[in-house]
């Protein structure tokens, strides 16, 4: 049973709690894979990036790596990766 897209948002944030740390950030492809299998949501790259902003906006404390990579017709670009909810208290 294919889930509600409200619930796109929570579950990446649910993701980022419980797979992802400084020493283990998560690139959108990995957010995408683990929506795919584990909650049934098919969700293309864009949507997770704007959810992941949209997190960031509401106060949540999510870093990620900002990297310039050149397009096949040489301009480049700003990708945003690495992505991982900062913990209050760390190990």
């Amino acid at each position: 049973m294919k889930q509600s897209k409200k619930l796109i948002i929570m579950n990446i944030l649910k993701i980022l709690k419980e797979h992802s740390d400084v020493e283990h950030p998560l690139t959108q492809k990995e957010i995408q894979n683990i929506l795919e299998f584990e909650y049934d949501m098919k969700v293309d790259r864009k949507a997770i990036k704007r959810n992941l902003m949209n997190l960031i906006d509401f106060g949540y404390d999510i870093n990620y790596t900002e990297k310039t990579r050149q397009k096949k017709n040489g301009e480049h670009e700003i990708v945003f990766t690495d992505w991982y909810l900062e913990r209050e208290f760390e190990d």
